[in-house]
């Protein structure tokens, strides 16, 4: 059995990235990945979630995501995500296999990554104000993320991505 690892990262757009993972052995070394996202999209993949499954629903809730430029003079090509949060739950991501690390062992990862957004803070709006009801988090799975209908006929992850 193949051992993998995923970091799923929900974020609107992300200009650069760095994972640094270190281990917890007797021996502290550290190993360091940066994805430079105005080459390409690093093999992220994106992901959408925790919205209903029904007839037109990726146009409603108007799901996009790409590899873009970044709408910040000067800043280059970032990923992107974008969506309409109807459901006042949904989560956007992008994750990406980590190759190499050994089973049964502690890792340690910090993430560093710019964001640009092009919402205002001291805004109101059903389910939260869309400036302050937003979150950016950062996990590592040791399965892929995937989506599966719940019995509400909803998208589900099946990975814990917290409250």
């Amino acid at each position: 059995m193949r051992f993998k690892r995923f970091c799923s990262l929900s974020i609107a757009a992300a200009i650069g990235m760095s994972i640094l993972a270190g281990t917890a052995a007797a021996k502290e070394t550290t190993a360091g990945l940066t994805f430079d996202f105005n080459q390409n999209d690093g093999g992220f993949t994106p992901i959408f979630s925790d919205y209903p499954n029904e007839h037109g629903v990726d146009e409603f809730y108007e799901l996009r995501s790409g590899h873009e430029e970044v709408p910040i003079a000067d800043a280059g090509k970032g990923l992107f995500l974008s969506g309409n949060n109807h459901s006042d739950d949904l989560f956007m991501g992008y994750f990406k296999e980590l190759s190499g690390l050994a089973p049964e062992t502690e890792y340690q990862f910090t993430v560093r990554f710019k964001l640009a957004t092009n919402v205002e803070n001291d805004m109101i709006g059903i389910g939260g104000a869309p400036g302050e009801s937003v979150f950016v988090k950062c996990g590592v799975a040791s399965e892929e993320p995937e989506n599966s209908l719940d019995s509400l006929n909803h998208f589900r992850l099946n990975i814990d991505k917290g409250s």
